[in-house]
């Protein structure tokens, strides 16, 4: 799947540019203390959608540095297109 319709009623794919607007707080209580503050660091980030999942679910990847990254699945209320 490679697109996903979204409550602004845009369609978003691969390569579409999303700014962050939240994350989870489920996951942020999952993670070490150090990796919370790199996925706190996403909010208000523009990145580009990598993957679509087979639930039409939306993924942006940050990386920090040269080996260690964050990826995340976004649900509407998380992102927000940017034009």
């Amino acid at each position: 799947m490679t697109s996903s319709g979204h409550s602004d009623k845009r369609s978003v794919a691969v390569g579409t540019r999303v700014r962050i607007l939240a994350v989870s707080g489920s996951l942020l209580a999952d993670l070490p203390a150090d990796e919370v503050h790199q996925v706190k660091s996403m909010l208000g980030d523009v990145l580009e959608i990598d993957e679509i999942d087979e639930h039409g679910r939306p993924w942006v990847t940050k990386w920090f540095g040269d080996s260690r990254s964050h990826s995340l699945a976004l649900d509407d209320d998380e992102f927000e297109i940017v034009e």
